[in-house]
């Protein structure tokens, strides 16, 4: 899936705030009891306050932001799920059948599970959800994960076929048939993915897109929404009815802020107000460094499952010479470029995946050596840069971006005698301009980059770079049939060692063809005050899950 973007860096998709976020000093904002947010209050028993950036949407089909998907994760369960290992559990199906050539997957529902107006879930929930989010109509960016479902590349990517004749069957309301084009070790871990979360097709038809707001929204998961006053503060109240094992928080209260609130949340959260800052916020280094020495704050950072790089257009020359890609990769001081240009907690990137996607492996890309990138520029016949085109880097208006775009285009210049001309666009116009076929005709560079809640290696290699799944993103033209066959026999390998050595084998491919310069991987961070108990955020989950969470009585 496209780079799920912390909320205060997604393209063009900042949530507009209220007249009262807007201003320089909040008004007072009430809970759902009467009690007013901000004012100092008793604690409760079991009543969690969150803060957090506004999701963009509750829509599974369209949440790509983290505060999005922290809150889509409390309220909808899929077939299966993720435990805190990133391993595969039983949800909403109790049990599923393989056939022997790996195509066909039965999923047996479980008898309990309901939605939040008490109807029970049904296989046929999940076949209209997932024909919804591939239909083109629906423009889902998310639907990337259904693409091993048989007719779904057709349907989706191509555009030919009616959503229909996907590969998937309600055989009846406890049994759902799903067959796949091919054999798929990922598609268990797919399933666990917002993309392919039920949906009740009578809400979502009768209300179109305000189907998500509190007084029309049905869910399935431990959570439901009882309250979304937009700008000020949603509710989440524990479902009486939920067929698992109780959520000890009965409610949580999050409370709302600007996309660039994370100063006024830390107000709000220093002061007592709040129980847990989500991940959804990024702090700077100077704010983490504060906070790391408090203890009675609870910070915390951790691995997070996404990557920064520079999308690379391949069809334009000299980008298409490898040797020309990597001496730009090389001539990046990362370190310094994160410690005085960036904000966000974030580390160096040798190579394009985080730990723990198997396959991945840095120590094979190039270092960082500016001796031997001016001597690969030079080979490709651009000595000191002489006769190099002007190379065009495009990105997100905000000042991380600004500052990065800045350092690049001064230290290639610097290093190699590059001349990078910036072409900054307004969030909106650049996920446009991304999407759109500008970027294939003209575009050089822009900054890109990937994010996951799935380890599984099939998403950070067969979804990014695989010839025929760069349609989708990013985009930039590059194929290589030999790393092709590694990552198509890595997809339908059953046996763990195996698998990996295919992905390994794609993974020197990457290394050596560079098609894209890796920048940085992410870092988490949260604050959970030491009397909640059980929060522990997850490298390859969304956020936190306040099914696992408890209060500690004061």
């Amino acid at each position: 899936m496209p780079h799920v973007y912390p909320a205060t860096s997604v393209a063009g998709l900042t949530p507009t705030p209220t007249a009262a976020i807007a201003g320089a000093t909040p008004t007072v904002r009430m809970e759902t009891s009467g009690t007013p947010i901000g004012a100092p209050i008793r604690r409760v028993a079991q009543v969690l306050r969150l803060g957090s950036p506004e999701p963009l949407t509750l829509d599974p089909g369209h949440g790509a932001d983290a505060a999005s998907l922290l809150i889509i994760g409390q309220l909808f369960e899929g077939l299966v799920g993720q435990d805190a290992n990133g391993e595969i559990v039983p949800l909403v199906a109790e049990r599923w059948d393989v056939s022997a050539d790996g195509l066909t997957y039965t999923f047996h529902l479980r008898q309990g599970p309901r939605w939040s107006d008490g109807k029970p879930v049904t296989a046929r929930d999940f076949e209209w959800a997932w024909k919804r989010n591939l239909d083109p109509i629906t423009a889902s960016t998310q639907a990337e994960p259904l693409l091993a479902i048989r007719n779904a590349e057709r349907i989706y990517l191509e555009r030919n076929l009616d959503p229909q004749e996907l590969g998937v069957t309600a055989a009846n309301d406890r049994t759902l048939v799903v067959e796949l084009e091919r054999p798929a070790a990922h598609f268990l871990a797919n399933a666990a993915l917002p993309a392919l979360l039920p949906l009740r097709q009578d809400t979502v038809e009768r209300n179109g897109e305000a189907w998500v707001e509190a007084v029309n929204i049905l869910t399935n998961g431990p959570f439901q929404v009882r309250e979304w006053t937009h700008g000020v503060q949603i509710v989440l109240e524990r479902d009486p009815d939920y067929w698992g094992s109780s959520p000890t928080i009965e409610r949580a209260i999050v409370q709302l802020f600007p996309a660039n609130g994370v100063a006024e949340a830390l107000i709000a959260y220093e002061s007592g107000e709040l129980d847990v800052l989500t991940p959804a916020f990024r702090f700077t280094d100077a704010q983490s460094e504060r906070l790391r020495k408090d203890p009675s704050l609870g910070y915390q950072d951790f691995d997070r499952a996404g990557s920064g790089w520079i999308a690379v257009n391949h069809r334009r020359a000299p980008l298409s010479d490898p040797r020309v890609r990597k001496a730009l990769g090389m001539a990046i001081e990362r370190t310094r470029m994160i410690d005085q240009m960036m904000t966000a907690t974030i580390e160096q990137a040798r190579g394009l995946q985080p730990r723990g996607v198997a396959g991945g492996d840095p120590t094979l890309w190039p270092g960082e050596d500016v001796a031997a990138a001016r001597a690969l520029l030079t080979a490709a016949g651009f000595p000191g840069g002489e006769g190099l085109p002007e190379i065009v880097y495009t990105y997100p208006a905000g000042s991380e971006d600004d500052r990065c775009a800045e350092y690049l285009q001064r230290r290639w210049n610097e290093t190699l005698g590059v001349k990078l001309r910036l072409n900054r666009m307004e969030p909106r116009a650049f996920g446009e301009w991304r999407s759109g076929t500008e970027w294939e005709q003209s575009g050089d560079l822009f900054r890109g980059g990937w994010s996951s809640a799935s380890r599984d290696p099939f998403e950070w290699f067969n979804l990014l770079w695989r010839s025929a799944s760069d349609s989708s993103y990013p985009r930039g033209g590059w194929n290589d049939a030999t790393y092709d066959a590694a990552v198509e026999q890595g997809a339908i390998e059953s046996d763990p060692d195996l698998r990996r050595r295919h992905y390994e084998r794609a993974e020197r491919i990457l290394a050596e063809q560079y098609p894209a310069i890796p920048l940085w991987h992410d870092r988490g961070q949260v604050l959970i005050k030491p009397y909640v108990i059980g929060a522990t955020p997850a490298q390859f989950a969304v956020g936190l899950s306040l099914a696992t969470m408890r209060i500690e009585p004061n």
